[in-house]
């Protein structure tokens, strides 16, 4: 019996460190996928969302000439799949909220959250466009029109409305999702990451982990990570029609996942879309909304994106929007954060540590010999 005590012993802490070896494993390949990428390297599954696809003509041209001084009425109904109404959006533009959505399609395809893009009780036979312009006005709803839920309360949102929806669906339930917000303060990177609830915790400084801001969405993208970048453009040096506000897109592409100097990236503008001929998108840019017939494809890959050159800073030094700058970089995934590994990792060895002290001192016990009776 003693002999087969020893045996079991060992073998379940052969298998914990066995555990431990696979799960530092698993940690090294998802910090670390970048690096094998070589090239320029894209997120699957991200489309190029048009915030403009319910306004009306006067915004809906192909030049930066805008008039959002005749504003068309709010549909009576809020959030819909109606494509029909043209309305002027309510709050100013929705570049954030449809850049979000960009995210939550490529968390629900990529990662399958389902919920965040496609909603319960959708109609059937529902097209792309009728669920762009739904998820869209949605978290408008919420987020903008009547400000009831920030963007971290708004993201714990649909993670909860998911959790259900794949739990009905009798599936395996998905990892807690991570949410970060990623600034630079006097010359240092912080990082301020939600409480699980959508509150914000204080911001505390990664600068050791990235090194700088286009550190930031270089590691966060070639993770895999969905990942939003703020725009300012302080000074009006693009002459944009956002010059001294702000503009949000999605990130979709780095040069180079293997190479920190090449500074190229591509995002997905909320602002622009591609013109679409024969069936098949061109890198024509022009402002109208996407066709709604049925069979018009999804606008996911290269051409639909932008390309800019930026600095280590988030300078924009060349290409569309040149001279505005990346002030916020707020990333979204199952996978945690750098930092949260290394957390894990301390507690995973610890945990080995413990184990190991406890299995010896029961093996000194149970290895003495019975009292002769």
């Amino acid at each position: 019996m003693r002999t087969t005590f020893f045996i079991s012993v060992a073998t379940k802490f052969t298998n914990l460190r066995l555990l431990f070896y696979i799960s530092l494993a698993f940690i090294a390949a998802i910090t670390f996928v970048g690096a094998a990428h070589g090239g320029p390297f894209f997120k699957p599954d991200l489309p190029d969302f048009y915030q403009h696809q319910k306004a009306g003509p006067l915004v809906n041209v192909p030049n930066e000439a805008l008039n959002f001084t005749n504003p068309v009425p709010q549909p009576a109904t809020v959030p819909s799949y109606d494509v029909g109404p043209t309305w002027w959006e309510n709050g100013g533009g929705w570049c954030c909220v449809t850049a979000f959505v960009n995210s939550f399609y490529y968390l629900e395809k990529h990662f399958g959250y389902d919920g965040f893009f496609t909603r319960t009780g959708e109609p059937a036979g529902t097209t792309w466009q009728q669920e762009m312009i739904f998820a869209i006005e949605d978290f408008a709803k919420e987020f903008i029109i009547n400000g009831t839920r920030d963007i971290p309360e708004y993201v714990r949102k649909l993670e909860t409305e998911s959790r259900t929806k794949i739990k009905d669906k009798g599936e395996a339930a998905r990892p807690g999702l991570t949410y970060s917000e990623f600034t630079l303060d006097s010359g240092k990177i912080m990082d301020q990451m939600d409480d699980g609830k959508g509150n914000l915790l204080p911001a505390f400084d990664v600068t050791a982990t990235f090194g700088s801001l286009f550190g930031v969405y270089h590691d966060e993208l070639c993770r895999s990570e969905d990942v939003t970048l703020r725009l300012t453009d302080p000074l009006g040096v693009t002459g944009a029609w956002w010059s001294g506000s702000f503009h949000v897109v999605t990130g979709a592409g780095v040069e180079d996942c293997s190479d920190k100097t090449k500074m190229k990236i591509w995002f997905a503008d909320p602002d622009k879309r591609n013109e679409i001929k024969d069936g098949a998108y061109t890198d024509t840019k022009i402002r109208e909304p996407y066709p709604v017939g049925a069979g018009v494809p999804l606008p996911i890959g290269q051409t639909n994106y932008e390309l800019v050159t930026v600095d280590a800073d988030g300078n924009i030094t060349d290409g569309l929007y040149k001279g505005a700058k990346i002030v916020k970089i707020t990333a979204i995934s199952p996978i945690p954060e750098p930092s949260t590994w290394l957390l894990l990792s301390s507690g995973l060895v610890g945990l080995v540590l413990w184990n190991r002290k406890r299995t010896a001192s029961r093996v000194v016990f149970f290895s003495q010999e019975p009292p002769l009776k």
